[in-house]
């Protein structure tokens, strides 16, 4: 053996130190003496060291494998440079007569996970190993829970054992833009000197980030269209937007344009995303009673109910200066300032003119200053001038009422005629075509196909019940006369009964009247307004 190495192995298969076998040549010259020995690796077959095995040599660290069940008397003693003692041995014994004595004062024992109370419990205690009896250290790193987007937490890591020699290395390959999921946090050796550490990996879980969608509220009119429904968004990460959705979110509302006033949920779902956790906060749609509405001709109207409005006001274009059908929901009184603009009637009656073709005609009285038209009833107009402008009719503090299909019926002899008005377009089918509408100065029965736009007055017309004259058929076209305005109608004095001996006969209303029923008044006589006194 080469005297002034300073590391030795002992050969795999030895089980006994022989006594004084590595000790200091210069304290106790033998034939078998290391000069300068500072380290030794015992084998894995070593049971037992042999008395004064070390005495007085310089060795800084020993490793006694688990194999070992005794250590004799001085085996260690007076190894000043001795400061660490490290035994894998799993069930301590007694070690011999000051075996340990004269060591380091500063010299640790580290054992076995889980064995320092029965190392000292054997005798092996802080009195002999003065810098502390220690288990085997192990690293443990700590594990971590954070939300997608977060920044990744400083590493930390536990000792348990030790005491830690030197500080570990951590790492992980998560990044704060990483997606939910589970990555590992490794631990390694770094600078750490213990012997033969442990090392435990943690994780780092990604949680996903809270995200919340919130329905924007809104407040209309009860009347108005429904708001383009959004939601504004809290909690993106990195930058992203709702574009990152997998599946973007849907707004609902119960409520429609003529929903009546009051409060109504906007409810918002359905959106997904991997790396969100997503929760929704419901907006609110508010509808209040309108204080101010436009009514365009052709726009269908649906108000669901009475309301008192400040202001209303109804847009019409008049291509011609011809009578047009009036059906609107709303009472309009007639000032002289509107009617210098446009001519209003009614519904006068109804009559059969055999000397005419067609020979059906409805009669309109003009109204005047005064008047007042009432809503959801049909009426006449007639603009003063026409353009292709939209003219503006507006009425303050009325009651706007709710959309009907409303009218009345009148008769002529033979014949009942029930005028109704709309508020929304209605289209004549193949089945259904046994009504008139206006234009032109004259009511057309409609064919399959026509359309009769909204704020308009359509007839139709049956026989009566009580028609005394046999079946009567309906007309292709029904002429409508405004009494006082045509000299075809105007009033004329009759005398005697005899100028109408042969004449048929009806009132205003369209009733057929028997001579020999007539009475004073004003009748329609071949066509013409005449007054029998």
């Amino acid at each position: 053996m080469d005297k002034k190495q300073e590391s030795y192995t002992v050969k795999e298969g030895t089980t006994y130190l022989d006594e004084q076998l590595f000790h200091d040549y210069h304290a106790q010259p033998s034939g078998h003496e290391f000069e300068n020995l500072k380290s030794i690796s015992l084998p894995s077959t070593l049971k037992a060291i042999g008395r004064d095995a070390f005495y007085w040599s310089e060795i800084t660290s020993i490793t006694i494998p688990a194999g070992v069940t005794s250590i004799d008397a001085y085996a260690f003693e007076n190894c000043f440079h001795l400061t660490s003692v490290i035994s894998e041995v799993e069930e301590p014994f007694t070690f011999g007569e000051n075996a340990f004595s004269n060591i380091s004062s500063d010299c640790i024992l580290t054992v076995p996970l889980g064995k320092r109370d029965a190392y000292i419990a054997a005798g092996w205690t802080e009195v002999v190993f003065g810098g502390g009896i220690y288990e085997k250290a192990t690293f443990t790193a700590k594990s971590y829970s954070i939300q997608y987007g977060s920044a990744i937490p400083a590493l930390g890591y536990n000792v348990t054992g030790g005491p830690a020699l030197g500080t570990p290395q951590l790492s992980t390959t998560a990044t704060s833009a990483s997606p939910v999921g589970t990555y590992p946090i490794t631990i390694s050796k770094g600078t750490v000197s213990n012997y033969g550490p442990t090392f435990v990996n943690g994780t780092l879980t990604i949680t996903k980030a809270p995200l919340t969608i919130t329905a924007s509220s809104y407040t209309i009119e009860q009347g108005q269209p429904l708001p383009s429904f959004a939601v504004s968004y809290s909690g993106f990460k990195n930058g992203q937007t709702n574009a990152v959705l997998s599946k973007q979110p849907s707004i609902t509302c119960s409520a429609t344009s003529s929903s009546a006033p009051g409060t109504y949920d906007i409810i918002v779902s359905g959106a997904t995303a991997g790396n969100y956790e997503i929760s929704y906060v419901k907006g609110t749609l508010t509808i209040t009673r309108p204080t101010h509405i436009e009514l365009a001709d052709g726009q269908t109207y649906s108000i669901a109910e009475d309301m008192d409005m400040e202001q209303i006001t109804y847009s019409r274009t008049y291509k011609n200066t011809n009578w047009q059908a009036w059906y609107v929901p709303f009472e309009v009184e007639l000032t002289s300032d509107l009617l210098s603009r446009f001519s209003f009637a009614k519904y006068a009656g109804t009559y059969v003119d055999e000397n005419s073709d067609p020979s059906f005609f409805i009669t309109i009285a003009r109204l005047k200053a005064g008047d007042k038209l009432k809503a959801n009833t049909p009426y006449f107009v007639q603009a003063k001038t026409a353009s292709n402008t939209a003219q503006v009719i507006s009425v303050a503090n009325t009651t706007l009422k709710p959309a009907q299909e409303t009218g009345f019926d009148m008769y002529s002899a033979e014949q009942k005629v029930s005028i109704r008005g709309v508020y929304s377009a209605k289209t004549a089918t193949a089945g259904d075509c046994d009504w008139y509408a206006y234009g032109g100065g004259s009511y057309f029965k409609a064919t399959a196909g026509a359309v009769l736009n909204p704020y308009r007055v359509y007839l139709t017309i049956t026989e009566r019940d009580d028609n005394p004259y046999g079946t009567s058929e309906a007309p292709n076209e029904i002429k409508v006369k405004l009494l006082g305005d045509d000299g075809a109608t105007i009033i004329e004095e009759v005398q005697g009964a005899e100028e109408i001996q042969d004449a048929q006969i009806y009132d205003l209303s369209g009733r057929r009247i028997m001579k020999d029923k007539l009475d004073k008044g004003i009748y329609i006589i071949k066509g013409k307004k005449v007054l029998v006194k």
